[in-house]
């Protein structure tokens, strides 16, 4: 009778493991440490990451830029990634083309070229972006300053110099919001621009955070939003970083808390991006 009563408690643990397994595979919760909150994040194309994409609300950006997305060609061009996916997205059909990445063809085949009316990240940065920030200092190619013989390097592009790049050079219209407070009514006014700029076929939400505070691999980043289930306030992250992580749903106030984050000595934020 000892036996079969040890076999069934036996049993019992084995399948509590077994289910605590599974439910923390699915839905990927992380403890950076003792003292603080568990991380939630589930990859999106997951059993559970596709319910939560079928149930929402907010997702028309999801299918306006799946077409489009393309991961970052190196480690620290996120925002040049994240940059065309939304240009080609916005000005698809009307792309003049683009001479740098055009095919001149023999003379064997007729000569000419083979056009490219696509923007590519390759170019993204050029003679009118260095205006706003030298491509050389962007790609760690140069220090942005020397000072007592000691080299000063600034890597990639803050949420200011994105802005300008995409206003200036680009002409679009684009509202920035740096998340320099933490207060429901700004977490509010996140929510509400976030859902309205969801479900507007011309305009794409680019969120600038810290990935660490989501638990990725990621420090400060530039990615595409492009979904929102508002019954679980989750929102779905097109990570443009895709030698580090695949596209994910995290938590809305954890995306909140990761924008909430200084770059330098200014604040991360987000950008509503769309034609003029």
């Amino acid at each position: 009778m000892k036996k079969f009563f040890y076999l069934i408690l036996t049993i019992f643990a084995l399948a509590i493991s077994s289910s605590k397994l599974v439910f923390a595979l699915d839905y990927n919760f992380q403890k950076l440490d003792d003292k603080t909150d568990q991380i939630w994040s589930v990859d999106w194309n997951s059993d559970y990451g596709l319910e939560l994409l079928a149930e929402s609300s907010y997702k028309k950006d999801f299918y306006h830029l799946v077409n489009f997305f393309q991961p970052q060609i190196n480690p620290l061009l996120c925002s040049a990634a994240t940059s065309v996916i939304i240009l080609n997205a916005l000005n698809y059909n009307n792309i003049p083309n683009q001479t740098t990445s055009q095919i001149t063809k023999p003379i064997e085949m007729g000569g000419g070229v083979i056009e490219f009316p696509l923007f590519t990240q390759e170019y993204f940065f050029n003679n009118l972006t260095d205006q706003i920030k030298d491509r050389h200092i962007i790609n760690l190619e140069a220090p942005k300053e020397i000072r007592y013989r000691r080299k000063y390097y600034d890597p990639g592009l803050s949420l200011k110099e994105l802005h300008d790049v995409l206003t200036k050079i680009h002409k679009l219209k684009v509202k920035m919001v740096m998340l320099n407070q933490d207060n429901e009514q700004t977490f509010e006014d996140f929510r509400q621009d976030l859902q309205n700029s969801l479900n507007n076929k011309n305009q794409y939400f680019i969120a600038n955070f810290d990935g660490q505070i989501l638990g990725k691999k990621t420090h400060g980043h530039i990615s595409p939003i492009i979904a929102f289930n508002e019954k679980k306030d989750k929102v779905l992250v097109m990570d443009v970083a895709l030698h580090k992580n695949q596209w994910y749903w995290t938590d809305l106030r954890q995306m909140y808390k990761a924008m909430n984050t200084k770059d330098g000595n200014k604040y991360r934020g987000y950008l509503l991006v769309g034609k003029n």
